[in-house]
């Protein structure tokens, strides 16, 4: 899928960096795969940090240029990003996604050279479904859906920053505190169910499967978790989960929330862009 001249940004590309677009980085399926690279036009003397954005839209709609913007005062500080793609539900169900996204990793240890990049300082930073992804790739690396292990060059990440994904998609209807959910989510016509391909009772091994929650343990990379405590697409409570899980198992985990903040609202606030920053400055360049 080519998108074309990138448009208008939703926040303006700084001075000196710059936007390459429509990169093919290898096929899922029968699918070829592309990304968005955003860097500095002046290539550092050193390797860079890497940071993979993944977009959000419930797994079946957005494309890789869906809120890339977030990345852009990253590659002003010097970090490689990516914006990647990945197969939507509609395409393919699960797990094609986490292969997608284990794709994008391989295919940047392989052109680590060339691409200017630190193969051993890769982040992951997604929103709601990409967020998801980006947990679900980061806690179970080089393990295919039935266990079997991938080819090398490895998929191990040092970072990963959640933007409100869901993490237990058994429990993903389950809102509190008054928050009326927005969508239902058992059903096969669900996001959960269209991402799994059936209706959750039916599926409920590939649930499991799929969620983050289940794959916790030591050794998984830093996280950076942020949510609104209002959230009626994903309950906070997703991420509250996640984040006492991560810290039991002796992970390296910050969760923020946003006491007004429902899906996505408070984005653009200075908060959603400074708190990711300064965990990847401290994980990846620290």
């Amino acid at each position: 899928m080519r998108l074309g001249p990138p448009g208008d940004y939703l926040l303006p590309l700084p001075d000196g960096v710059e936007h390459v677009p429509d990169v093919p980085i290898g096929r899922g399926g029968t699918q070829t795969l592309h990304a968005e690279i955003v860097r500095l036009r002046v290539r550092p003397a050193a390797p860079s940090p890497v940071v993979i954005w993944l977009h959000g839209g419930g797994w079946a709609e957005g494309n890789r240029r869906r809120m890339f913007e977030r990345v852009f005062h990253l590659a002003a500080a010097g970090y490689v990003c990516v914006a990647a793609e990945y197969r939507l539900s509609g395409v393919a169900p699960f797990p094609a996604q986490l292969l997608d996204v284990q794709c994008v990793i391989r295919w940047i240890r392989a052109h680590a050279t060339e691409l200017g990049v630190d193969p051993l300082r890769v982040g992951l930073w997604g929103a709601s479904a990409g967020a998801h992804l980006a947990a679900l790739s980061a806690l179970r690396p080089d393990r295919g859906y039935d266990g079997d292990e991938y080819e090398e060059p490895h998929t191990y990440v040092q970072a990963v920053v959640d933007f409100f994904g869901p993490t237990d998609l058994l429990t993903a209807g389950e809102f509190e505190g008054g928050v009326v959910s927005r969508f239902e989510h058992r059903s096969a016509n669900s996001f959960e169910g269209r991402l799994l391909g059936g209706d959750l009772k039916e599926y409920f091994p590939a649930a499991h499967k799929a969620s983050p929650l289940n794959w916790v343990g030591p050794g998984a990379p830093p996280f950076l978790i942020m949510h609104g405590a209002k959230d009626d697409v994903v309950p906070v409570s997703q991420s509250r989960r996640l984040h006492e899980k991560l810290l039991a198992a002796g992970v390296d985990s910050t969760l923020v929330v946003i006491p007004e903040g429902t899906h996505g609202t408070a984005e653009w606030e200075p908060v959603s862009l400074s708190a990711p920053k300064a965990f990847f400055d401290r994980v990846l360049k620290g």
